[in-house]
């Protein structure tokens, strides 16, 4: 029956019914009516009300409970039955098609948007009414997709990464061999990001401070696994997540290893593919040994990652430890290609010889040699990128200590050669420092006219040349060190190219000479 409030709202009060008539009206197979509700309850109408059979289900969390706190019978009943989009009755088997409808906790947000078929719509052996699978959050996805890019450009960097294989849709638990810590990064790096990876880290070094510890949550998405008792438990925390579809990294050996062994593997990783149902696929690692040794310092070497099939099934310690034993040793068995050409210059300008080598040609090129210095870091740097810094640090010194000594051999009368230089460059040259006096060499890095040029008109203008070195040395460093930078970023880039060593010199001598040619006639 409805009575009305004092504010004017209705209310309907529960009818009781015994046992017996319901039991009776689900026995007909029909719906009973509750009268008092739905539509057209101020009318004294009564709308159908299936039996519970026929009531679509919940997914999610329990509803009897919500942010209000739990609810005796009345509200229980209202909570896993109310506000259902319900299949109308005399439609049992969901003749009306497939719809959609929205799970709400009484008086709550909703809870989740489900889908609703029939039997006909039900893909095979899965239950209609069964929860739905939880799904990988979106923000850690985002986090991984970040993650995977910083370490690809930061292993690109330092020699570059190479993968071959996919995981495998799903959920799994990738085991791989250990000698580095750059092992962590590679596999950030290689892994597919869909799968969110998260990385077993030992908690009695990486959480043992706070500084470590926001570096292997935040950029390497590691989680704490106790090496010294009830490490199980923290890896079966994980089960879920697997579960998800993410994927659980983990080094069964529990330490690096030396000498790039493979030590023997623990259990715990094994179980813990078994307990949440996923499986375990294998990776072998290469060159991350080289990359940063164990106690050692980083230095350039390509990395690269072999990932397995799954293996399905109980995995024995045994049978996960050979699979990425093979892996490794093919990822191992590949050496880097490279050109005996660049290994030569290589090793002649990373040597003692590569500084004075680098301030002779920036010398001669600011008296008189028509190459200009940057022809050589091009060739230099991007053979051996860890010495571009010095290499053009000596270059830049070689350019300004060649200008004052050209400077002073214009000031005495000396003309010295300039090839490959026009009339129209010299005027241009002397009009400049006439007008801004030594200011006037901050044009020369852009204009094309040679340095040399304006050395000369300088010291036949009388400038002085602490203003003219001064000048000259903040207009030349950008131009020179930038040069040299970029082409070490090139050859660093293009390690995994190095075998095209002979052929990049070629192209970059046809760019230089057709470059050279084009400033020669824009200025004849």
């Amino acid at each position: 029956m409805t009575t009305t409030s004092p504010s004017g709202s209705l209310r309907t009060e529960r009818l009781r019914r015994g046992p017996a008539t319901r039991a009776a009206r689900r026995a007909r197979g029909g719906a009973y009516e509750r009268p008092g509700t739905g539509r057209g309850h101020r009318r004294g109408l009564a709308r159908p009300w299936p039996p519970r059979a026929e009531t679509g289900r919940a997914t999610g969390p329990s509803l009897s409970n919500t942010a209000a706190g739990p609810r005796d019978g009345g509200a229980r009943h209202r909570a896993a039955h109310g506000a259902l989009h319900r299949r109308p009755v005399g439609d049992p088997a969901g003749a009306h098609g497939r719809r959609r409808f929205r799970v709400r906790a009484w008086g709550g947000p909703s809870v989740r948007s489900v889908s609703a078929s029939g039997p006909a719509g039900t893909p095979a052996g899965r239950d209609p009414r069964a929860p739905l699978a939880p799904r990988t959050p979106r923000r850690a996805v985002l986090a991984a997709w970040l993650r995977r890019a910083l370490w690809l450009v930061a292993l690109t960097l330092t020699g570059g990464v190479s993968r071959r294989g996919r995981l495998p849709r799903g959920g799994c638990v990738v085991v791989a061999n250990h000698s580095s810590h750059a092992d962590t990064a590679a596999l950030l790096a290689a892994l597919d990001a869909r799968h969110a990876p998260l990385i077993g880290a030992a908690a009695d070094y990486w959480f043992a401070r706070p500084g470590r510890r926001r570096v292997c949550r935040w950029l390497a998405a590691g989680f704490p696994v106790r090496r010294t008792g009830g490490g199980l438990g923290d890896l079966l925390g994980t089960a879920g997540e697997l579960r998800a579809g993410r994927a659980v990294v983990l080094f069964p050996e529990g330490t690096r290893g030396k000498d790039g062994g493979l030590g023997g593997f623990h259990r715990g990783a094994l179980l813990l593919a078994e307990e949440a149902g996923v499986p375990v696929v294998p990776v072998g690692l290469a060159g991350t040994d080289r990359l940063l040794p164990k106690h050692g310092r980083l230095r350039p070497a390509l990395v690269r990652v072999r990932i397995g099939g799954p293996l399905h099934g109980p995995v024995s310690p045994e049978r996960a430890r050979a699979a990425v034993a093979e892996l490794a040793g093919e990822a191992s068995a590949h050496p880097e290609r490279d050109s005996a050409l660049r290994r030569r210059t290589a090793a002649v300008v990373a040597s003692r010889r590569g500084l004075p080598l680098a301030f002779a040609w920036a010398f001669a090129e600011a008296l008189s040699w028509p190459l200009m210095p940057e022809l050589f870091l091009a060739v230099a740097c991007a053979a051996a990128p860890r010495a571009a810094l010095r290499l053009s640090f000596a270059a830049l010194a070689g350019t300004l200590v060649g200008g004052l000594l050209a400077l002073q051999v214009a000031a005495s009368g000396v003309r010295l050669p300039a090839p490959l230089t026009t009339p129209r460059m010299h005027a241009e040259a002397v009009r400049e420092l006439s007008g801004e006096g030594a200011a006037a060499v901050a044009h020369q890095p852009w204009n094309g006219v040679p340095f040399k040029v304006y050395a000369a008109a300088a010291g036949r203008a009388h400038v002085a040349p602490g203003d003219f070195a001064v000048e000259a040395g903040a207009a030349r460093s950008v131009r020179t060190v930038g040069v040299g930078l970029a082409f070490a970023a090139l050859g660093a880039l293009g390690r995994r190219l190095r075998q095209l060593y002979g052929l990049y010199l070629v192209l970059l001598g046809g760019g230089f000479a057709a470059g050279l040619s084009l400033i020669v006639a824009g200025w004849g």
